[in-house]
This record gives structure tokens, C-alpha cells and sequence, in this order.
């Protein structure tokens, strides 16, 4: 058992977790991004680092490396173990700068749902492949509602989506 009293860990409140190709474990907690890679503890946060908020609340990790944090506040972060980059409503089509799920499908599109509570929770569902953004709620697409609440992708490239009171709903990929 790892926790703050026996460990680097920043906090107990651990949120995601996902293993890198190396081996080595990565944490979205509510104090920071960690890297545990067995032996060594290595602490991300705003005060040491380009994450954008200390609240990691999904995370997923690329072919070639690359994390990509989502915090509950700050927007989504990549880091490529050399430079962080950061993406909020200001500097790309992310629809709000609070992520709670972000995967990548088998074509290597990122997935995001987000979530914005200036009227009311409104969640949105965002592609990203690299170059263009596209989002999706109720208005543009078969979304039966804008709350969501899990995202998974298929190798076939549908996206599933859990809609809490709702169902289970298969979205393909446009």
C-alpha cells in the first residue's frame, strides 16, 4: 500500500491511473500529475511543471509517449517528457476547461468529454485528431442529452458512451 505517509505521493485522492509502455505507473490525483516507475516517485503540479491545474482528473498515454492529463479546471495538458502544451477554450475548440475523460481510439483520435457548469452541467464530447477539433452535444448530433458521464472506444473505431439516467449509447465515429 503507497500513500502520502509512505511515499512521494502529493495526495491520497487518486483519480486515473495508466501504464506507460516502459512499465512505469501514472497517477492523476487531486494534488498533481505522478510517475511511479518502481522506484522513484517524480510529482508534476503547477508549481514544477506546464500542468495547467494540480486537480489531474483523467489521464491516457499515447503510442509514442505522450500523456495527456485532463484536469477539473485547467484544461487538457500533454506533456512529451520534454514540453507541456496546454489546450483551454482560449487557444482551440475545447468547449470548457473542465475534462472528465479523455481516450484515444484505434485511429489514434482523442476523445474528450468535458464538462461546464455555467448554466447548468453541460457536458460535451470532443474529437481531436491532431490538427482539427469537432464537438459534439444534442444540437449536432444523436446525443439524446448534454450529460455525460464515461467514454470508451471500440477497435472499430464507435465510440460508447454512459449517459447517467439515460442508457448506454454506441456513437460511430463520423
Amino acid at each position: 500500500v503507497y500513500n502520502m505517509t509512505n511515499s512521494n505521493l502529493p495526495s491520497n485522492n487518486i483519480k486515473c491511473l495508466d501504464m506507460d509502455t516502459d512499465g512505469s505507473l501514472w497517477m492523476g490525483t487531486s494534488s498533481g500529475l505522478v510517475n511511479f516507475d518502481g522506484e522513484s516517485w517524480t510529482v508534476f503540479n503547477t508549481a514544477n511543471s506546464g500542468l495547467p491545474d494540480d486537480d489531474v482528473n483523467s489521464l491516457t498515454i499515447e503510442i509514442n509517449g505522450t500523456i495527456w492529463a485532463g484536469t477539473w479546471g485547467g484544461g487538457l495538458a500533454t506533456y512529451d517528457r520534454n514540453s507541456w502544451n496546454v489546450f483551454t477554450p482560449s487557444n482551440s475548440d475545447l468547449p470548457c476547461e473542465y475534462i472528465k475523460w479523455i481516450i484515444i481510439d484505434s485511429n489514434g483520435v482523442k476523445w474528450i468529454a468535458s464538462e461546464y457548469s455555467g448554466m447548468g452541467w453541460v457536458s460535451y464530447f470532443t474529437s481531436f485528431n491532431g490538427t482539427n477539433w469537432q464537438n459534439y452535444d444534442s444540437s449536432n448530433s444523436d446525443l439524446p442529452n448534454n450529460i455525460g458521464a464515461a467514454i470508451a472506444a471500440d477497435d472499430d473505431g464507435s465510440l460508447w458512451l454512459g449517459l447517467p439516467y439515460i442508457d448506454l449509447i454506441k456513437f460511430n465515429n463520423p
